[in-house]
């Protein structure tokens, strides 16, 4: 006998993304940071990928390297001087990239949160990032 719909009880969401799909080894991916020392620990991290590690140091270096690079995953950060990783995603979005936007950030605010989910792409912190890869 089905459950009735208002008895079913669906486990807790979080409003983390666990199910991150990694970037596979054929993937290129952009990593966007403004912070030089996280920058290079990600691209150590995800070196030896056939399609390549992109890094950017700011949202306008970012744009630079979409407007002429193909990429498949792009991990930024959040909280960046210049424009935060949601203006980034913004772009993205309003260019239509068929690519996996993933926002990082160390403290990231709800309603940033809210924002990025609403635009598709996946949230994680910084340290959970570096444990899944």
């Amino acid at each position: 006998m089905p459950v009735p719909t208002s008895c079913r009880r669906d486990p807790p969401r979080t409003s983390r993304s666990p199910e991150l799909p990694l970037p596979q080894p054929a993937e290129a991916v952009l990593v966007v940071d403004d912070d030089p020392s996280f920058l290079a620990l990600l691209e150590v991290r995800l070196r030896g990928r056939r399609g390549g590690v992109r890094v950017a140091r700011s949202v306008s270096e970012a744009v630079e390297v979409l407007e002429t690079t193909d990429v498949d995953v792009v991990i930024s950060d959040h909280a960046m001087p210049e424009a935060t990783g949601l203006h980034l995603l913004a772009y993205v979005r309003r260019r239509g990239l068929p690519l996996r936007f993933v926002l990082v950030s160390a403290a990231l605010p709800p309603e940033a949160e809210a924002d990025a989910h609403a635009a598709g792409a996946y949230v994680l912190d910084k340290l959970e990032l570096l444990q899944r890869l």
